[in-house]
């Protein structure tokens, strides 16, 4: 298996706590976690179109030419870290995903994170 890239904010606490879990749980080592904010990431956010803005305000996943954010992203990290495949169908499942969705926009949005002076908060 190919290994997925996650893009994430990495000014924001919660995102790199975030980023260390999954490093922890992912022992087969099929993510690559990238800074947004590092020079590794120039050459992905251009090859697939996607504005850094979006990226500071939801987190991304990138398999192939394909990309997922949000819940979604959280999803496919699942399929992709085998510690969490338990959790899969749950994750999937409709209600599950309706609060899933709900909590992530929550826990998003009320984030603040520092980008050089510019204060994003999503």
């Amino acid at each position: 298996m190919n290994q997925a890239i996650i893009l994430y904010d990495g000014n924001c606490t919660l995102c790199r706590r975030t980023m260390k879990t999954l490093k922890c749980l992912d022992v087969f080592n099929h993510l690559k976690p990238i800074n947004v904010l590092s020079a590794d990431a120039t050459s992905v956010i251009k090859s697939l179109n996607l504005k850094l803005e979006d990226l500071l305000f939801d987190m991304h996943i990138i398999e192939g030419s394909r990309s997922w954010k949000g819940y979604q992203a959280y999803q496919r990290i699942s399929l992709h870290v085998a510690l969490l495949w338990i959790l899969v169908p749950l994750l999937y499942f409709p209600p599950i995903k309706f609060i899933g969705e709900r909590i992530y926009r929550r826990i998003a949005d009320s984030r603040t994170c520092q980008v050089g002076s510019l204060k994003v908060n999503p």
